[in-house]
């Protein structure tokens, strides 16, 4: 077994996931110097489709993984998979609890295999709630958890984010699930399993603000945070056609803001002196913001602002985001001058057990026949896998 730097150097885990949430999850722990192996089925997994040809060992989420295909319909390719889970720390899938009965990897076979392992079981909606069988992608769990309502257009029509939220929410929660189901075995030597829902998951990221008078029986007052909520809440426009972000948002931000505003007699106004007033009113104050903005260029909002040390910057674009000077400083991305790829670095830095960019991702199968090996395969058995279809012997760029 390879080992990489790292607070997880040594932990090995099979990833048995498909597109976003569990390949991310299992991603974030390869970050961490975790070892991972991910399983995918002859037709590789779906994200795979969505790159171009020659594309396969760019995907972000493939990286530092080793890739190995077992057809898991097939009884050779469960056996396979029971050697490697045998050697391994964490399991994880995203399937349905009735295709992974089906399949035979539901937690009472796999657990059997290996009683210490940590088993997570990602799904789009818990157990033993009414939606448990339904299918689920980002976009179904953003307007079941009511963020698609929160993000409702002028119009009043509900819009999905323009990212995966749900799916990287859920995969976040399940890295946290499964570091604390690890730490729990290393004082104990217990295994166990661990659910992460996507549905749970961001229904309770959508919560923790808008929650509010909800929270007490009888209620106290409505859901949903009145500030955060506000039609006008936007980057604002510029003189010169660039958008920036402000918020003044302490008490103190408040009265430096004013003295730049222009507007010292909005410091004691009794309905925006004092930040519960603020959020009462806060369409005041971003009309307030706007008006100033639109007076200004960009660099001399930025600087007046942040001269006051108020919470200000230039809105980047995704362009922006790649050259953003601050994220080449902290060394965000990686790119040496022999490397075609970015590399992003794992976020958590670490003084004692430092992380090292992960390697391109894998061709599908590319790994298949060196790990079935290390875990104790004779070659008769893999090179009839191979005619079967159990598995398959090297890597297919053209997928």
């Amino acid at each position: 077994m390879s080992v990489s730097p790292g607070p997880l150097a040594g932990i090995r885990v099979i990833d048995v996931t498909t597109t976003v949430l569990g390949p991310y999850c299992t991603y974030l722990l390869g970050c961490l110097g975790a070892e991972v192996i991910k399983i995918e089925s002859p037709g590789g997994d779906i994200a795979r489709a969505m790159r171009g040809a020659g594309e396969q060992r760019t995907y972000l989420l493939n990286r530092g993984k080793r890739s190995v295909v077992l057809d898991l319909k097939q009884p050779s390719a469960v056996e396979a998979l029971a050697a490697l889970v045998a050697t391994s720390d964490v399991f994880m899938h995203n399937l349905r609890a009735s295709a992974a009965s089906r399949l035979g990897i539901d937690y009472e076979q796999v657990s059997g295999w290996n009683p210490s392992v940590i088993y997570c079981a990602a799904t789009g909606f818990g157990e033993g709630g009414r939606y448990e069988n339904l299918p689920a992608y980002d976009d179904i769990i953003q307007a079941v958890s009511g963020l698609a309502y929160l993000q409702r257009d002028d119009e009043g029509s509900p819009r999905y984010m323009n990212t995966v939220i749900a799916d990287k929410t859920a995969g976040m929660s399940a890295v946290s699930g499964i570091l604390a189901a690890l730490y729990h075995r290393e004082r104990t030597g217990v295994g166990q399993m661990v659910n992460i829902s996507m549905f749970e998951s961001l229904a309770a990221f959508v919560l923790v603000e808008h929650l509010q008078g909800m929270a007490v029986e009888p209620p106290s007052g409505p859901p949903g945070y009145t500030r955060v909520m506000s039609p006008h809440r936007r980057p604002y426009r510029t003189l010169d056609d660039r958008f920036v972000a402000v918020l003044p948002y302490t008490d103190a931000h408040w009265a430096r803001a004013c003295h730049l505003l222009g507007r010292p007699d909005l410091i004691d106004d009794p309905e925006l002196g004092r930040a519960r007033e603020r959020v009462r009113h806060v369409d005041r104050v971003y009309e307030v913001l706007a008006a100033y903005c639109a007076s200004r260029t960009a660099d001399d909002v930025v600087a007046e602002m942040r001269g006051t040390d108020i919470p200000c910057v230039e809105v980047n674009s995704l362009d922006d985001l790649l050259d953003d000077p601050h994220l080449h400083d902290v060394g965000f991305y990686d790119v040496t001058p022999a490397d075609t790829m970015r590399h992003i670095e794992s976020v958590p830095r670490f003084s004692a057990t430092p992380t090292e960019h992960p390697q391109p991702g894998a061709i599908l199968g590319e790994d298949s026949v060196a790990i079935l090996r290390e875990v104790g395969l004779a070659q008769e058995a893999i090179d009839a896998m191979i005619a079967s279809g159990a598995t398959v012997a090297d890597g297919n760029d053209d997928r």
